[in-house]
């Protein structure tokens, strides 16, 4: 019997650290919006679109979003967007071969001016991303 619980809650930390959860938000936009994403240990992708939204999503492989885990907040005062996403520091060698992983991304008018700020991933135009005005980043692996 002891052996089948086990196995049975062995089995259920190893889909709980594969399960994906997400976390998406709009905000509606006019003009020049802003938007600040600000995370330690995510990657970002950006989209560019011809609507006044900004469309936010965010993806996780093995971490669940809550206080404990992944936390996403986010703020927004007229055309400006603030997300910030932020990760547990935990010790990665124990979880060398489980999969957890956090993706961030958003899809902004053209004329956005953005400030992407993350810790050690990469911050990436996808599907040949164009935004006409300023781009601000601090990400040291980042692919622009």
């Amino acid at each position: 019997m002891h052996r089948i619980f086990l196995i049975v809650s062995l089995a259920a930390v190893a889909a709980a650290q594969l399960a994906a959860e997400e976390w998406a938000k709009s905000f509606s936009v006019r003009g020049i919006p802003e938007l600040r994403v600000e995370t330690n240990d995510a990657r970002i992708d950006v989209v560019s679109w011809q609507r006044d939204e900004i469309a936010a999503r965010v993806v996780t492989e093995g971490w669940e979003i809550s206080e404990d885990e992944v936390r996403v907040s986010e703020t927004q005062s007229g055309d400006n967007v603030r997300l910030e996403v932020r990760i547990p520091q935990v010790d990665w060698e124990l979880f060398r071969n489980s999969r957890r992983s956090v993706k961030i991304e958003v899809s902004v008018p053209a004329k956005a001016n953005l400030d992407l700020r993350t810790g050690d991933r990469a911050a990436n135009r996808r599907n040949g991303a164009s935004v006409d005005r300023g781009w601000s980043y601090r990400c040291p692996r980042s692919r622009w």
